[in-house]
């Protein structure tokens, strides 16, 4: 029972029981390790750090190695990090053939040491398993996530090697042809499709993959036969329209939705996303002429209000975004649509009241977004805390980059010649961008590339000012770091991007890799330079940026992801670069 309502998040029911038990067969291992990882749960640290200290000193054979793994995550936590080297240590050699434990330390050795400490250790433990295809499989999905494709793929074929049928190696297995640009993806989606024909992640990986070998055609072509049989699946139809609308179809875009609800009338998930996607594409009026067809306004679904609510007000149709906002319950309005709708109203305080309540209970990064702005708006005493004396934002020339230009540049047109256009939900107006997750990519240019970027994160990340847990830039742990996206834009004739912000990350950039001669040469003309902190036009504010960033080609910008960043046009010619988000290693 006590176990039960700790794994349904019920850490306070869980500690009763767990008393009671107590008192009728007095102290245990067992019981304390429990009532330790209630206390953890209910963020109750010091306490459960007690207990974890009592259950291994009173622990006797045959040990628990999950005591130590645990009371080793909590230590970290803490800030413990020689303790809970030590506790992973202990772990892992009790019970050196869990592959759960084995990627448990190797998780806490990346994030304290960093990547290559992670890789020797891990060759340690694959040295006493070689067969074991649970660590592998683990393995080859750690080396993903830190952009080793080659090497995960070779793990992968060791885990089929193995265990041809295992469902999962299949699929990783073609995730990484894909995201590396190698090997067969399409053959290899095809082969997990075969093994797991329900697993609709793996359809969508098999549209991209034809897609990105044989083109548009070939992977509407497919998608349509899928969508035929599989009419609800939304996800698809959204990958439909993102398909069509990159290689330049945009009626093509359109018409697919309409077929689609013209199926399923009443699926109100699969309206929203129509609604919002022909929003980015051919504007709020478009979207709202819509859903008329549904019905009025008002009468339609809560879903659909709430999405309407933000189009409507966006297109400065304030009063009817009155309307719809007020048609719906506290619980039913979407947040931060709303907070925007006030600063267009200029209730400026009450926006950033709302703003600041989920941005400090939830820390949620959308809100901080907002909450940031609407400090600057107010001229809040807090700012001076928030930008940290403006070191939150800063650039560095790569003093190597000149020998790797020329190969780079060739290797991103190639990547950039199948888009027509950019995509209709992201933040380029005048240019393409590049699919999937360039750092993941095998090609000799971005391997390299990556490794310069890498080391200069490391440097800048180093001299970031100190851990400030109440900070939504500075609180965070950051001793490794991993990239959550990376792609390359190429801007062209008056091209920019949209003031706009990455709320999944921690820190974004802009790496210049190719620059025409009609850019600005300073603040006073700085057509093609990078702002940062100035909001997006429909916002109606008048904040000049925080910092203008003069594009030359070599230098990397950083800053919070949580902070507006947008381009200003530039006559003409081509800009080419590569951006990426990061987070702190998991």
């Amino acid at each position: 029972m006590a176990r039960e309502a700790l794994d349904s998040g019920r850490g306070e029911e869980a500690l009763e029981q767990l008393s009671l038990l107590e008192a009728a067969i007095g102290q245990h291992v067992a019981v304390i390790h429990l009532q330790a990882l209630a206390l953890r749960s209910l963020q109750r640290e010091a306490e459960a750090n007690a207990k974890f200290l009592l259950a291994r000193r009173i622990e006797k054979p045959p040990f628990d190695p999950y005591l130590c793994a645990n009371h080793a995550a909590l230590q970290e936590k803490l800030g413990y990090i020689a303790e809970a080297e030590k506790s992973f240590d202990d772990a892992w050699q009790k019970a050196p053939e869990r592959s759960d434990i084995c990627m448990a330390r190797l998780g806490f050795i990346h994030r304290q040491f960093g990547e290559k400490a992670a890789i020797s250790a891990y060759n340690v433990m694959t040295a006493m398993f070689p067969e074991s295809t649970a660590l592998r499989h683990r393995y080859a999905l750690f080396l993903q996530k830190i952009d080793s494709t080659a090497a995960a793929l070779r793990e992968t074929e060791h885990v089929l090697k193995l265990n041809p049928n295992l469902s999962g190696a299949l699929h990783l297995k073609a995730r990484l042809e894909l995201d590396g640009g190698c090997g067969n993806a399409v053959a290899s989606y095809t082969k997990a499709k075969e093994h797991d024909p329900n697993d609709l992640s793996i359809t969508q990986g098999l549209a991209a993959a034809i897609w990105n070998r044989d083109g548009a055609v070939a992977a509407l072509h497919f998608l349509d036969a899928q969508l035929e049989t599989q009419p609800e699946w939304i996800n698809g139809w959204a990958l439909r329209a993102r398909i069509a609308w990159q290689s330049g179809q945009a009626e093509e875009a359109l018409s697919g939705y309409q077929r689609a609800c013209s199926r399923l009338p009443m699926n109100d998930m699969l309206w929203m996303r129509r609604l919002e996607d022909v929003a980015k594409m051919e504007g709020s009026s478009k979207s709202i002429e819509i859903a008329l067809q549904r019905g009025g306004l008002l009468e339609l679904p809560p879903l659909l209000r709430g999405a309407l609510a933000e189009i409507t007000s966006t297109a400065g149709d304030l009063q009817n975004a009155d309307a719809l906002f007020d048609s719906l319950s506290e619980n039913q309005v979407p947040h931060i649509s709303y907070v925007r709708h006030l600063i267009r109203k200029h209730q400026y305080a009450k926006a950033l009241e709302l703003a600041e309540r989920h941005a400090m209970h939830f820390n949620d990064m959308d809100s901080w977004v907002y909450v940031w702005t609407l400090w600057r708006v107010l001229a809040d005493s807090r700012l001076e805390w928030l930008e940290a004396q403006g070191r939150l934002v800063s650039y560095v020339d790569i003093s190597e980059f000149q020998t790797l230009q020329g190969q780079l540049v060739q290797k991103l047109k190639q990547l950039h010649a199948q888009m027509a256009q950019h995509p209709f939900d992201q933040s380029p107006r005048g240019g393409t961008q590049t699919d999937g997750h360039l750092f993941a990519r095998t090609d000799p240019e971005i391997v390299h590339l990556r490794s310069l970027v890498h080391d200069a994160v490391k440097q800048v990340v180093a001299d970031l000012p100190p851990v400030d847990p109440a900070h939504p830039f500075l609180s965070g742990p950051r001793q490794s770091v991993r990239y959550t996206g990376s792609w390359s834009i190429r801007l062209q004739n008056s091209g920019f991007h949209e003031a706009h912000y990455h709320s999944q990350g921690w820190m974004s950039s802009a790496l210049y890799v190719a620059l025409p001669d009609t850019l600005g040469t300073s603040a006073n003309s700085a057509e093609g330079w990078l702002e940062l902190g100035k909001p997006p036009h429909d916002l109606g504010l008048d904040l000049e940026p925080l910092a203008l960033i003069e594009p030359k080609v070599g230098r990397l910008a950083l800053f919070p992801s949580i902070l507006w960043h947008g381009t200003r046009p530039f006559p003409k010619g081509e800009r080419l670069t590569v951006a990426f988000d990061i987070k702190a290693a998991e």
